[in-house]
């Protein structure tokens, strides 16, 4: 074996090596990308929840303001006619009987808006990494 045989079996050996950590490098891209699509489906189901839980704030916020105007009527001899009576009942024991699943009642949604927030940024970070790493795959 002369030199020119062996220089071109080591380049053989480097470049099966360069491939195989190309192949690693793209399993592990795919690998990523596949983690990337499940946070992005469990970011869009607590955007929901967030988006339902904001719109339940919004009703007992309503029934609340509602509620002050209906007894600052009352207090300054004002007529109240406005007022469902049998309405905000209802809408009260709505709010007293659920449980804290899905977020009814007096419950505080502190912990889940912080959990929101918290996926938001990881999930941000998840893609600024895969583009880094798409960046540093080389294509063959």
């Amino acid at each position: 074996m002369d030199l020119q045989e062996f220089i071109v079996v080591l380049l053989v050996i480097f470049l099966e090596g360069e491939r195989q950590k190309i192949r690693l490098m793209n399993e592990s891209l795919m690998a990523d990308r596949v983690a990337l699509q499940e946070k992005e489906r469990e970011r869009s189901m607590l955007m929901r929840n967030n988006q339902d839980m904001l719109a339940k704030e919004a009703a007992k916020e309503k029934l609340v303001d509602d509620f002050m105007a209906f007894i600052g009527a009352n207090k300054n001899n004002e007529n109240a006619h406005n007022f469902d009576e049998k309405a905000m009942m209802k809408a009260i024991e709505t709010m007293m009987n659920s449980d804290g699943d899905d977020n009814g009642g007096f419950a505080n949604g502190y912990g889940k808006r912080l959990k929101i927030r918290l996926m938001k940024e990881s999930l941000r970070a998840d893609e600024v990494a895969l583009q880094e790493k798409e960046r540093s795959v080389p294509c063959l």
